[in-house]
């Protein structure tokens, strides 16, 4: 159970993704434009 936890956390969905992005802050929304990776 613990593992599928862990591998459904690390798969992120798109919903939940645009969501952190709106809620992260400016500075942070810049970082992850010019880094990707990140």
């Amino acid at each position: 159970m613990t593992a599928k936890k862990g591998r459904r956390r690390r798969s992120i969905s798109a919903s939940e993704l645009l969501i952190a992005m709106a809620n992260a802050s400016p500075v942070q929304q810049r970082n992850a434009a010019t880094n990707p990776a990140q």
